[in-house]
C-alpha cells in the first residue's frame, strides 16, 4: 500500500498523484490518497492538474467537514470498488434477518462500514451538496484560495512578518522583530509561545 497526499493540512501540498499511481501499478500495490482536507479543491479548473493521478487511486480519504463545509464529523471513504468494503465490514447475525430472495437484493448501508448502529451522518453532507452544488463549492472554495494568497502577500511585505509558502487555503508565515540581534533560536521559541497564546 502506498499513501498519497492530495492537500496537506499543516502545509496544502499535494503529492505527485500520478507518479505514485505508477508505481502502484507497476508493483501491484493498493493506492490510497489522503485527500482529508485538500481533495474539494480538485473541483476548481485551473487547480485540477494538481490532482492529475486522482482517479487511479484505491481509496481515497475525505472529511467533509473540513473543506466541505460539513459540521463536525463527517468522514468519508471512497473506493473503487465497493465489494472491498462488503468483503471488509459485511456481517449477518441470526438477529439481523436480511435475508433476500434471488429476485430482490436489500441495500443495507451497515455493511459498507465499521460503525454498525450509526446516526444519519451523511444528511448533513448530502443537504449542502444539494443546497449548493459544484458550482457553490467552486465558488467558496476559490475565494478560501484567493483569502490565502492574499494573506501570504501581505505577509510578503510586512516589514515583521516572513512569509512561508502558500498552497491552496493555507498560508504560513511568522513573526520576525525588527530588532536584528535576535538570535534564531529567540525567533523560533517566540513564534512557538505566539502560536500557543494564539
Amino acid at each position: 500500500m502506498v499513501i498519497g497526499t492530495a492537500g496537506d493540512v499543516s502545509t496544502g501540498a499535494v503529492d505527485d498523484l500520478n507518479a505514485i499511481a505508477s508505481i502502484c501499478k507497476k508493483y501491484d500495490l493498493w493506492f490510497h490518497i489522503d485527500g482529508a482536507y485538500g481533495t474539494p479543491a480538485a473541483v476548481i479548473p485551473k487547480l485540477s492538474y494538481l490532482f492529475d493521478g486522482i482517479k487511479e487511486a484505491d481509496s481515497i480519504a475525505l472529511d467533509p467537514h473540513k473543506w466541505l463545509y460539513s459540521p463536525i464529523e463527517a468522514g468519508c471513504t471512497l473506493v473503487k470498488n465497493l465489494q472491498h468494503l462488503i468483503d471488509t465490514y459485511s456481517s449477518h447475525p441470526e438477529y439481523y434477518n436480511f435475508s433476500n430472495t434471488e429476485d430482490e437484493i436489500a441495500l443495507n448501508f451497515y455493511e459498507y462500514g465499521f460503525q454498525n448502529s450509526r446516526g444519519f451522518r451523511a444528511l448533513k453532507v448530502w443537504l449542502t451538496l444539494q443546497q449548493i452544488g459544484r458550482s457553490g463549492y467552486e465558488k467558496l472554495i476559490s475565494e478560501d484560495i484567493e483569502l490565502s494568497e492574499m494573506l501570504y502577500n501581505l505577509a510578503k511585505k510586512h516589514p515583521e512578518l516572513e512569509a512561508i509558502f502558500q498552497n491552496l487555503s493555507i498560508t504560513t508565515f511568522r513573526y520576525i522583530p525588527l530588532d536584528t540581534t535576535k538570535s534564531k533560536d529567540f525567533i523560533n521559541e517566540l513564534n512557538k509561545n505566539l502560536l500557543n497564546m494564539l
